[in-house]
């Protein structure tokens, strides 16, 4: 096998059950090979600009509501919802997403307890599985003004369409990038 079969074969697509190492190693030499070229697609460029509008929105609505309050005193308590294997919902791609948003995957995880990409000031990620963007325990919602938790959910609602689209958008690269052929 040549160079080029090498590559493509190192750059196809994880199961869904890989480990989260693994992923984040893919997205890694999915960045380093394609980035560039990511960064200069205007399509992506506007989607991304969107989505992290979309996602400043929805998280000073969940601040608003006394959402972030609440979570950071049951992480205090040592319960939180981002509990360790959360991050095997996460895919490959969404990963890439992440890296061209900017944000810088973690090495190892912070907490034994939590989710791999959980800090010490909450999720790492700006792409974040849908799961983790509009699961409410009920002890938040019995706590949130119901008027406040409408607006959250339509914010939320806007950060999954745009994710979606996101995650469509490089899918479809992807699927066209030349194997062997890095655009830098």
């Amino acid at each position: 096998m040549g160079h080029e079969t090498d590559k493509a074969m190192e750059l196809q697509r994880l199961p869904s059950n890989a480990l989260i190492t693994d992923k984040i190693a893919w997205a890694r030499k999915w960045w380093e090979a394609y980035g560039g070229f990511i960064r200069s697609q205007d399509a992506l460029i506007q989607m991304g600009k969107r989505f992290k509008d979309a996602v400043r929105r929805s998280r000073q609505a969940m601040t608003e509501t006394g959402m972030v309050e609440i979570c950071r005193q049951c992480g205090q308590k040592g319960v939180s919802c981002c509990g360790a294997g959360l991050e095997r919902h996460y895919t490959d791609v969404l990963l890439l997403i992440n890296l061209f948003l900017g944000v810088k995957l973690p090495d190892q995880r912070t907490d034994p307890r939590g989710c791999f990409f959980l800090g010490e000031k909450g999720c790492l990620l700006l792409a974040r599985q849908v799961i983790c963007i509009n699961f409410l325990c009920p002890d938040l919602t019995s706590r949130t003004d119901p008027d406040r938790l409408a607006v959250l959910r339509k914010r939320e609602g806007e950060e999954i369409a745009l994710l979606f689209a996101l995650n469509e958008g490089f899918l479809r690269f992807l699927r066209q990038a030349p194997a062997g052929e890095a655009h830098r």
